[in-house]
């Protein structure tokens, strides 16, 4: 026991206060444990504060301290008057002893006795220092469908606390905390930030150790969310007459625009322009000089960053506003075609400026016209056909524009030419004598092409006998004269148009030489059966019949006795018409015989009368069959008289026109998918008319030309392999022939055999085709002549092929896939402990599918520790589906936690015997203050000293355990008073302080024994004994 005496003097004073919170200001790697101890590592630096302050504010404070003494290398500042701050920067050297106690004492300038307080900081230190030793992060790329991304990155460390958490953020979003124990090195992945662009840091912090902290700087990715041309306008300017020229304004509206590259607008109708970026949405353009012509046009934007970013506008152009014009007209007029007294006009129209829409019409005043739709291009070439050619004076053609009538041309007039009038056939028919007038008729039979429009067709005979017929003139014509006088030498018969005095024709006939004959052929009617269209044009095949009307009349019977009155209706056949009334037939050069003995004439033409004298006989195959009375058709007399003349009639001759047959052969064109028929015979052998044709089939088969002459070609398009076709020619008469065939050799498709889908690993193949001889092409092909394809050449992707075989054949062409092989080869992972937090397992290649023990999520390749449990697991990777998929398999070892956790023990007095600590699992190594055997734990008070001593008990390997204690040993409590006073009787109460605190004041004064608190007042004057007394095993007691 100490004793002391206060002094108590009357005066005012107060002692510096020390800090109520205990340290503060703590940097580094420094904890609190207590409120005057701190735990700190060695060789790391770390600070800490005391501040006091003296309630007399006007006292100054003067801090003292053995700080540079107790710590070796310690800096100490202090600062401030009052409050006045202490701040301790040290780092531990390696050997330092492991309790350290550091006292600071602050001493006020009061009067008449100085204030003075101290205040004793405890620092315990280890080796076990928690640092992050290294801190990564790694953005991925932006992710168009959310605009997100995602940071990864490897917290590595050591000695890390063994309890709370650590938590990995980022300033940009998104947060991932892991819970003790903690295993370095640990993966995190912040997930589903927001791409901008910007500056982010990631910062990893303990939190049971604040100060062991770690940030990694990296920047997000720009915004990815689609690019989107949102509208597009186009506003046309009028047109611009200078120049019939316009001018093209809009915007473009848009979001998400790239940040490189150009954004062009191009429009269908001419004219562009391009910005560069950045882009600001909306932009206007202008596009100037377009030619007006009222064309619907299309403007397109497009980015060139993202083609796939574009949109449209339509509008229409201003129609031109240059007047329209025609600069020329240039007429042809052909000549008249006989066979169809028509003829037509060719030409062409130029002009400028012509409207955009309507039609413009071509048109002869004299007939014909023909029309053009637009758009119109200048010049355009017209064709007016089959008009009427009839002589007609003053014709002109106009050329007008229905959308602009004003616009018009008419070119100068022009005279319609006129085919040369010609009488194709005549014939001259005596009748009977009519005894009771004495007279004989005269009839016949007029055909002709091109006659005259006006005035009269006139038959004459040599006595002045007419018959007139006044146009319009049609063929063929029938006439009958009557009044002829018998007996005359000669006389003849004139046909001839008064309009064309020219076109005529005569025929001289010997007349009656009396009425005693009586015999008249009389009438008869000639039928054509079969395609014929024209009268007695026989097609080939066709048919005729003549049979009589039953008005004639035979000669009269003279009673001959060698020739019997056998009478009858014959049918002679002649070459050219019969010479009317030459007595004697035989003598007619043009008659050939006696073609039917019946009174009906019937013949198909199968050409056996042409082709039954020589050739050249008939003109134009023309063959004249003329009915004859016959006096006796036993005997084969046409004529028996009694007073030496001859006594018989011709009938009407018919002009039958045998037209040969119609062929046709063809030659196939394999390339050009076309037939050439080349046709000849019927009509236009015989007079140089033309075929058409019609109805080509199938449907597909096109008429490359309708029309051709004799021996020419009609051209059938379009075929394709396989077609049976036909084709229908017909003459003008009507004569046809259907031309068949097929089916069409036309070009043949190869077929090719399907390969793959192939792996891009795969070795190359040969391809083979139904056609031998081609060449293939496309990509992947190495060889072009045998067809190899080589999957790894070609690349992942469907490509097309094509083989081209030679000759008349179509290309051929196939698809083939190849995909890419996928690797499942597993990153190694583990060995892990229970305890590790779960991690998702990588592949060479993702999408695939995990599964195994400790897989809780198959698609991300989730594994859990704590799921598997301790053991060696396989896990199986599949990626992919089909020949291209892979599966590979690992191998993950779990291993258990080890506990260290360390059974308390404490407090000890400094004297107190050695103990032997323990845990929750025995094996591990012991070390700390006091540890006198590291294998059993043997702590021993005496060693460690006074203080609070950390003890470490560390269970090694990969899932080790490290468990620490704090025991306290006390020593023999030092109840040593600080001294204090002397006093003013009217002094403040102050606190009394000893070494250690904790025990009971008493004494004179004392009004609070706890705190020992000491009041002038209350003691009085004098001098005043004051004990203060620790209890308890360690305790002691001291007076003063």
């Amino acid at each position: 026991m100490q004793q002391f005496q206060v002094e108590v003097i009357n005066c005012t004073n107060q002692a510096p206060q020390p800090p109520a919170g205990g340290v503060s200001g703590l940097s580094g790697t420094i904890n609190q444990t207590g409120s005057n101890a701190v735990s700190m590592c060695y060789g790391n630096n770390g600070c800490f504060s005391v501040v006091f302050s003296d309630n007399n504010a006007g006292n100054i404070i003067t801090l003292t301290s053995n700080i540079t003494t107790a710590l070796p290398g310690a800096t100490v500042n202090f600062t401030g008057t009052n409050p006045a701050t202490a701040t301790v920067c040290w780092t531990p050297p390696t050997g330092a002893p492991a309790f350290q106690t550091v006292t600071i004492q602050a001493e006020d300038n009061a009067c008449p006795i100085a204030g003075i307080n101290s205040y004793t900081v405890e620092i315990s230190l280890n080796n076990s220092c928690c640092v992050i030793s290294n801190l990564t992060s790694t953005p991925s790329a932006c992710n168009p469908a959310n605009n997100q991304y995602s940071v990864a990155g490897q917290i590595t460390f050591s000695s890390p606390p063994t309890t709370g958490t650590l938590t990995v953020t980022s300033s940009c979003g998104g947060s991932q905390t892991f819970n003790a124990p903690f295993t370095s090195p640990l993966n995190y992945n912040l997930t589903g930030l927001t791409s901008n662009g910007a500056a982010c840091t990631v910062t990893a912090t303990f939190s049971a150790n604040t100060s062991c902290t770690a940030t990694s700087n990296y920047t997000a990715p720009a915004a990815c969310l689609p690019c989107s041309i949102t509208s597009v306008t186009a506003t046309p300017s009028a047109c611009n007459p200078a120049n019939s020229t316009y001018s093209l304004s809009g915007s473009v509206t848009f979001s998400n625009a790239p940040s490189s590259g150009t954004l062009t607008v191009t429009n269908s109708c001419g004219g562009s322009q391009t910005f560069n970026a950045p882009f600001t949405s909306p932009l206007n353009y202008n596009l100037t000089g377009l030619t007006a012509n009222g064309a619907a046009c299309t403007v397109t934007a497009t980015f060139s960053a993202n083609t796939a970013c574009t949109n449209t506008a339509n509008y229409t152009a201003p129609a031109a506003c240059n007047p329209c014009a025609f600069t020329a007209i240039n007429v042809n007029v052909g000549a008249c075609v006989p066979a169809s007294n028509t003829y037509s006009i060719t030409g062409s129209v130029s002009f400028t400026n012509a409207p955009s829409s309507g039609t413009m019409t071509v048109t002869s005043s004299c007939g014909g016209s023909q029309t053009f739709n637009a758009p119109f291009t200048s010049p355009t070439n017209f064709t007016l056909s089959n008009i009427n050619a009839d002589g007609s004076t003053g014709c002109s053609i106009t050329a007008v524009f229905s959308a602009s009538p004003a616009c018009t041309i008419t070119s100068p007039t022009f005279t319609e030419p006129v085919c040369p009038c010609n009488l194709d056939f005549f014939d001259v028919n005596i009748g009977v004598c009519d005894p009771a007038t004495n007279t004989y008729p005269i009839n016949g039979n007029i055909q002709f092409t091109s006659p005259p429009s006006t005035g009269q067709l006139i038959v004459e005979t040599c006595e002045g006998l007419q018959q007139v017929f006044n146009p319009p003139f049609v063929s063929p014509l029938t006439y009958t004269i009557n009044g002829g006088t018998p007996g005359l030498a000669t006389c003849d018969v004139q046909v001839y148009f008064t309009a064309n005095p020219a076109c005529q024709q005569t025929i001289t006939f010997t007349p009656q030489p009396n009425c005693l004959c009586p015999a008249d052929a009389g009438t008869y009617t000639g039928t054509i059966t079969g395609s014929s269209t024209t009268n007695y044009v026989m097609c080939y095949g066709d048919q005729i019949t003549i049979n009589s009307n039953g008005n004639f009349t035979y000669a009269n019977d003279v009673n001959d006795a060698t020739i019997p009155y056998n009478p009858g209706i014959w049918y002679m056949i002649y070459s050219c018409p019969p010479t009317v009334g030459l007595p004697d037939i035989t003598t007619d050069p043009c008659l050939l015989g006696v073609i039917e003995t019946s009174s009906t004439f019937t013949d198909i033409n199968d050409l056996f009368i042409i082709n039954s004298f020589p050739a050249g006989t008939f003109t134009n195959n023309t063959v004249y069959i003329v009915p004859i009375t016959m006096y006796d058709v036993t005997g084969g007399y046409y004529s028996v008289t009694n007073w030496g003349g001859y006594c018989y009639d011709l009938g009407q001759p018919f002009a039958v026109q045998y037209l040969t047959e119609i062929t046709a052969t063809g030659v196939e064109d394999c390339a050009n998918g076309t037939v050439t028929v080349t046709v000849s015979g019927g009509l236009p052998a015989m007079n140089g008319s033309q075929f058409t044709a019609t109805g080509a089939t199938p449907a597909n088969a096109v008429l490359n030309n309708t029309t051709c002459n004799n021996n020419g070609t009609i051209v059938i398009s379009g075929l394709v392999n396989g077609d049976m076709y036909s084709v229908t020619i017909q003459d003008a008469n009507g004569c046809p022939i259907t031309y068949s065939g097929g089916p069409f050799v036309g070009p043949a498709t190869p077929t090719l055999t399907p390969a793959g889908p192939f792996c891009d690993t795969d070795p190359a193949v040969g391809l083979t085709a139904s056609i031998a001889g081609g060449t293939w092409s496309g990509t992947g092909i190495t060889n072009a002549t045998t067809g190899i394809f080589d999957p790894s050449i070609a690349g992942v992707g469907t490509h097309t092929i094509t083989y081209t075989p030679t000759g008349c054949t179509n290309p051929a062409t196939m698809n083939i896939t190849v995909s890419a092989q996928l690797d499942a080869t597993i990153t190694p992972a583990g060995p892990f402990c229970e305890s590790n937090a779960a991690v998702n397992l990588t592949a060479v290649d993702a999408g695939g599918t995990w599964s195994g023990t400790g897989i809780t999520n198959a698609a991300n390749g989730t594994f859990n520790p704590a799921t598997a449990g301790a053991g060696t697991h396989t896990i199986t990777y599949v990626v992919g589906t089909g020949a291209c998929s892979d599966t590979q398999t690992t191998t993950i070892q779990v291993i258990a936690d080890a506990d260290a956790t360390v059974t308390p023990a404490g407090p000890f007095c400094v004297g107190d015997p050695s103990v032997t600590l323990t845990a929750a699992q025995t094996g591990g190594s012991w070390s700390g203050t006091g540890i006198t055997n590291a294998a059993t734990g043997t702590f021993d008070p005496a060693t460690a000293g006074v203080g609070t001593h950390t003890i470490t008990y560390t269970i090694s390997g990969v899932c080790g355990d490290i468990g620490t204690t704090n025991i306290v040993v006390n020593d023999t409590a030092n109840t040593t008073i600080t001294p204090a006073g002397p006093f003013c009787i009217n002094a403040s109460s102050v606190n009394l302080t000893a070494v250690d605190a904790g025990g009971t004041w008493s004494g004179p004064g004392i009004t609070n024994p706890t705190n020992g608190t000491f009041d002038p007042a209350s003691a009085g004057v004098g001098t005043h004994t004051i004990t203060y007394t620790i209890g308890g095993a360690c305790g002691n007691s001291s007076t003063t």
